[in-house]
């Protein structure tokens, strides 16, 4: 049904105000790091933040998954154990809670990158464009996509799918098959994703003309095709239970109750105890 790459979203005007090329903004750890710390502004009392140096919530999942790829980690190994807790894993979940825990305490109130109020969003998709043109038009020429993904130790654009399938349970898999059908037709898929933010999977809609005027699209998949694609992360019941266990996870480091790995290796043995029992009823 769509495909949703995630990448840093900026706001030039912010990276510009606080000295930075906002045509090259800040995308390795370090530098991204460094502009979240010089572009946070704290009120007077420091009991609120007037404007973040980036925005997402810790147990945003696109990031977990982005980071702990770009560090050469992989969330799931090839018979469906727990990958996240290797070394890639723990390295990249580390860097990513304590950017929070340091800069962005839960107990404070942010402003977000929808408000103009932030210099970044990290693995964002399309859609917070379409947000902003809804909510505030005016904002649209100040947010740009950036020219390339948060990376450590490798590139790529991580894509999020929603895609349509038949179990081989199924009673009615000519019912099942027409229903695809009709929602791949597209004039259908093209509308629903310009609705949703998202970039249609089929070249058919993809071709469209609303699609092909949309300046943002063409920003997302002209990443795509310059640095290729990271791995896919599929709105899967798998992934969906593994992210499940990673925002736990998140949270508890983010609260300081257990260190990074700790917080890892806790959803690993989880996971792999879900693991273990769907492969022993089979």
């Amino acid at each position: 049904m769509a495909i949703a790459p995630r990448t840093l979203v900026v706001n030039k005007r912010i990276l510009a105000e606080g000295g930075y090329d906002a045509e090259n903004p800040p995308y390795t750890w370090d530098s991204v790091a460094q502009a979240v710390s010089r572009l946070t502004r704290w009120n007077a009392d420091r009991t609120l933040i007037e404007q973040s140096g980036i925005q997402n919530e810790l147990t945003a999942i696109g990031a977990i998954h982005g980071f702990i790829y770009s560090n050469g980690g992989e969330i799931l190994n090839a018979d469906g154990t727990a990958a996240f807790n290797s070394e890639e894993g723990v390295e990249a979940f580390t860097f990513w809670s304590e950017l929070y825990r340091q800069h962005l305490p839960s107990s404070v109130s942010r402003p977000t990158f929808v408000q103009g109020k932030a210099a970044m969003i990290a693995y964002q998709n399309p859609s917070v464009f379409v947000t902003i043109a809804n909510n505030d038009p005016d904002l649209l020429k100040e947010v740009a996509v950036a020219p390339m993904p948060i990376t450590q130790k490798r590139t790529g654009v991580l894509l999020f799918g929603a895609p349509l399938g038949i179990t081989r349970a199924s009673q009615n898999k000519d019912l099942a098959w027409e229903l695809i059908k009709f929602h791949f037709e597209p004039k259908l898929l093209s509308a629903y994703n310009q609705l949703q933010g998202f970039i249609p999977p089929t070249r058919s809609a993809l071709l469209s003309d609303v699609l092909r005027t949309s300046p943002w699209m063409n920003d997302y998949m002209y990443l795509a095709e310059r640095f290729g694609i990271a791995t896919w992360s599929y709105q899967s019941t798998v992934y969906q239970m593994v992210y499940g266990f990673l925002n736990n996870a998140a949270t508890l480091a983010y609260k300081g109750e257990v260190s990074p790995r700790q917080a890892l290796d806790e959803a690993a043995r989880a996971w792999n105890q879900v693991v273990m029992e769907s492969n022993s009823s089979r």
